[in-house]
């Protein structure tokens, strides 16, 4: 199943893992263990 959405919290709650992209661009990817919101947040603005 493909979930698309911005809300964080939505994504943490139902993923095992979370693709990160940033103008159209994949920029990473966290699996569930390593679930954190800043650490994703850090990925989508290019800061990883």
């Amino acid at each position: 199943i493909l979930l698309i959405s911005s809300v964080i919290e939505e994504l943490i709650g139902l993923c095992d893992r979370i693709l990160v992209m940033n103008r159209g661009e994949l920029t990473g990817s966290v699996e569930r263990d390593a679930f954190d919101r800043e650490a994703i947040l850090r990925i989508a603005l290019g800061n990883h």
